[in-house]
């Protein structure tokens, strides 16, 4: 079975949403009550990341926001231009934490292997929507970094 199948078999959830929809991205980052969120899958790691915390919910919503233009955008990627992207996401995704107070640990500031987490794992999400076939799969996806988690890596 090719791994774009199987993630989906395990992300059943997020095969009801649609990549036009801005408030799916936050379903999966954080909003969707079920387990497969970025949130759950992410967040532990992040100290004083929860899902009421408007602080969190600041950096969720720019994430979203990030990420659906990105994935509705008409650029043609490169794997130069998505490296470019993801980069600058992460870079800023650690920046906005360490601006509103979000630390990795009790101490020390978020890094940007977390930052990577939140993206890559979102992106594998968002690859299991209803539509996702909707976009370039060769454009948006095919540069994506894998989400190494226990679906991926021990298959």
């Amino acid at each position: 079975m090719a791994l774009h199948d199987f993630i989906k078999t395990q992300f059943k959830y997020a095969k009801k949403y649609s990549v036009k929809n801005k408030k799916a991205y936050l379903k999966i980052i954080y909003l969707d009550k079920d387990n497969g969120t970025v949130f759950k899958a992410a967040q532990a790691r992040l100290y004083g990341f929860t899902k009421s915390n408007p602080k969190s919910v600041t950096i969720y919503e720019w994430l979203a926001g990030e990420l659906y233009n990105y994935i509705n955008s008409s650029t043609h990627e490169t794997k130069k231009s998505f490296d470019e992207w993801h980069d600058r996401t992460c870079r800023n995704f650690v920046g906005q934490c360490k601006s509103l107070g979000i630390k990795g640990s009790r101490t020390g500031p978020v890094c940007y292997g977390m930052a990577q987490k939140f993206v890559n794992i979102s992106l594998k999400y968002i690859y299991c929507f209803e539509d996702a076939t909707s976009v370039d799969e060769y454009d948006k996806f095919t540069f994506g970094h894998v989400a190494l988690d226990s679906y991926t890596y021990c298959r």
